[in-house]
């Protein structure tokens, strides 16, 4: 059993975790295990080597940093394509960081539901096979000005275009090169999975006796050892008299000469092709043709693996077919069903042979039909690559399917779209979800109007009253003047009081309540349209906005004797008014709260990160209680000193704002040190309407 070719969980019970970590660091290829956030979880010695970096500090770090130098995801990334379909991926690329070409595996890893959460991405460096390649093609344009050479050279050709089975081939490569060099005996072998021995495909002995147990093994020592060693073929005319014969078993077949070809993959030697006995010895012309039919040979072995790779993988994909959760089909150019799974046959009440009979516009919402033929269309026509559509299907006992359609194109040889393949969600529920969330928001729009014309009627009648007894305060005093005679001392101070403090402080108060009252309500209707009020996104100068903002409060901040500093702040894709009532709340707080007894500062700083701008706005001034620095954002709810004009409002405005910008906002640190309020706006905002410049190398998907 080659125990390298198996996971760790198949290999656990034969493994110690020590013996399985140097198993892990011994395999040549570099491998990672990647998690579906992007994080290295593991990779083995070769890719730190290769990176000039420990194991320790590979993990945690993203891939497309690491292996890449980006900050996301490269385009065409088989990370994302896997986590997006679940299939195992294969490409081949050329990557400067990595230092050469790699032929790169991407293998998913599931959760116990099956869903991809991650992958293994296992990195073959290709550097040698290339250079095998263009080496062969010269070898084969040089011999081949000999008629006989460039037949045999064309027979061997031949076996590798009609034979994927290495055994058969193999044989008629050597049956070729035993013509052209007129050896009389010879075999095929590759080496072993521990790398001791030759494992032997076949003996031709050439008619001599042999007695020699073929299960024996076969050693690499001796002139075998010089060829896997070197790489290199070699040859020894005087064998029966050399130094070789020392390993020679009892009972072998007389050898007077022997040739050994060496089969290399990738740098290393893997294979030999033998040939003994040929009548005059070998020569340096046998060596250049022995040596391309060894080249022959491997690109055998190499198409004979990758054939069992491609049955592996075409296993695999029948079984992520069949058993995925989402529906998955594939169109063939007139956009008929050429292959369905059984999940998308459930989900639209059909079998999978009836399906075949239909089109895609058959089964499309006759609404929905005119944006899917101009996404399909554009899809043909190689406007783009790619759509995502979210549409509705047509069951066959007439109800009604959401799905969430993501549809790429595969393309022939010479780039003609030949078919499409779509992997289609059912969001029912999530669309129903949706329309009810609709229904609570207008309900809490129709709830809030109400609410506050209710509660501002009598608010009215209050103060309408209050004014009419002001007026009878008026009307009074007068009469209080004219019967003071009549009124005792004692009488007369208290009316009097009465008259003109307690009764006009009641008042005041009662006025001061209403309209506090009267602010409460605005600041509860703001807010509910702050959720439901359309964000007109553009690109923005973060420094012209923040210089607007400062320059609104220049009153406060100069009265205050406060300083304010802008840092460099990065472009924002965002809604204008929003950026600039977020800044302004941060920084009418920073003001109201500035410490009384150290002189004010105000430092405004921002930066980009991969996939979200940053902002922070720090100040000096009284700081928030760790209690308080979560409650602080809920509605109505201050902190610090409470005289401080406001309605607690300011930072649930802000936070709902930056919400909708798909970010999010805190503070930091403790009382004593000022506060630190941070706040990020998501860059997938720009993503998703085409602005791609703020994801370099990467493009928008033309279906979102």
């Amino acid at each position: 059993m080659d125990i390298t070719k198996l996971g760790k969980a198949q290999v656990e019970p034969f493994l110690s975790e020590q013996e399985w970590e140097l198993v892990f660091d011994s395999i040549p290829d570099l491998i990672a295990v990647i998690d579906r956030n992007y994080t290295i979880r593991r990779v083995n010695r070769p890719v730190a080597e290769r990176l000039g970096i420990s194991k320790d500090q590979a993990v945690g770090m993203h891939c497309f940093e690491v292996f890449h130098g980006a900050c996301v995801p490269i385009a065409d990334c088989p990370h994302a394509r896997l986590l997006e379909d679940g299939n195992e991926h294969a490409s081949e690329i050329e990557e400067p960081v990595l230092g050469g070409p790699f032929h790169i595996t991407v293998s998913p890893i599931r959760d116990a539901e099956g869903r991809p959460v991650g992958s293994v991405h296992v990195a073959r460096d290709v550097t040698q096979r290339n250079e095998m390649a263009r080496s062969l093609v010269k070898t084969v344009a040089y011999l081949g000005r000999a008629n006989a050479d460039k037949e045999s050279l064309l027979e061997s050709a031949r076996a590798i275009l009609e034979h994927r089975d290495f055994g058969e081939c193999s044989r008629r490569i050597f049956d070729a090169a035993k013509k052209t060099t007129g050896a009389a005996a010879g075999y095929v072998a590759l080496l072993t999975a521990d790398g001791n021995e030759n494992e032997v495909l076949f003996v031709d002995s050439g008619g001599l006796p042999c007695t020699v147990d073929p299960s024996l093994p076969m050693p690499i020592r001796g002139l075998r050892g010089e060829a896997y060693a070197t790489g290199k073929t070699v040859y020894d005319n005087d064998f029966r008299g050399g130094k070789w014969m020392e390993f020679m078993p009892d009972g072998h077949a007389d050898l007077e000469n022997v040739m050994f070809a060496p089969l290399v993959i990738e740098g290393k030697t893997v294979g030999l092709l033998g040939l003994a006995n040929k009548p005059g010895g070998f020569d340096q012309r046998d060596v250049q043709m022995v040596s391309a039919f060894g080249e022959f040979a491997a690109i055998a072995l190499l198409n004979s693996r990758a054939e069992d790779m491609l049955r592996q993988s075409e296993k695999k994909y029948r079984a992520i077919f069949n058993n995925a959760s989402v529906g998955i089909d594939v169109l063939d150019s007139q956009s008929r069903f050429a292959e369905v799974n059984s999940a998308l046959a459930n989900m639209l009440g059909y079998a999978p042979e009836e399906l075949r009979e239909l089109t895609n516009l058959d089964l499309t919402f006759p609404d929905d039909r005119e944006a899917s033929e101009k996404k399909l269309a554009a899809l043909m026509t190689g406007e783009i690559s790619s759509y995502r559509l979210e549409k509705r299907y047509v069951r066959k006992d007439g109800g009604i399917v959401w799905g969430d359609l993501s549809v790429s194109s595969l393309r022939d040889a010479k780039g003609q779209p030949r078919m499409t393949i779509g992997v289609i969600a059912d969001i029912t529920e999530r669309k129903r979800y949706e329309d009810r969330q609709k229904e609570l928001l207008e309900e809490i729009k129709q709830f809030a109007y109400i609410v506050s014309h209710d509660l501002r009627a009598p608010l009215v009648n209050i103060k309408g009253f209050c004014g009419e007894l002001r007026t009878a305060l008026d009307s009074i005093r007068p009469l209080l003047q004219k019967a003071r005679d009549s009124l005792s001392t004692d009488e007369r101070r208290k009316a009097e009081f009465n008259l003109d403090e307690d009764i006009p402080e009641s008042l005041g108060f009662i006025e001061s309540s209403v309209s506090r009252m009267d602010r409460l309500i605005d600041s509860v209707l703001r807010l509910s349209r702050l959720g439901r009020s359309e964000l007109n996104f553009e690109t923005l100068d973060m420094n012209s906005v923040v210089r607007d903002v400062v320059e609104g409060l220049s009153h406060e901040i100069r009265r205050k004797g406060i300083s304010v500093s802008v840092g460099e702040l990065p472009d924002t894709f965002a809604d204008r008014t929003a950026m600039q009532q977020i800044i302004g709340n941060l920084l009418d707080n920073a003001i109201k709260y500035a410490h009384p007894d150290r002189p004010g500062t105000i430092k405004i700083v921002g930066w980009p990160e991969c996939d979200e701008n940053v902002f922070q706005v720090h100040d000096n001034g009284i700081g928030i209680r760790k209690e308080d620095r979560e409650r602080i954002f809920q509605v109505f709810q201050r902190a610090g000193d409470q005289a401080v004009a406001g309605e607690g409002m300011g930072l649930a405005h802000v936070r709902t704002l930056v919400r909708r910008h798909h970010g999010r906002v805190w503070r930091q640190p403790g009382p004593g040190s000022g506060s630190t309020f941070t706040f990020t706006i998501s860059k997938h905002l720009a993503y998703e309407s085409g602005h791609k410049g703020f994801f370099p190398g990467l493009s928008p998907s033309s279906g979102e």
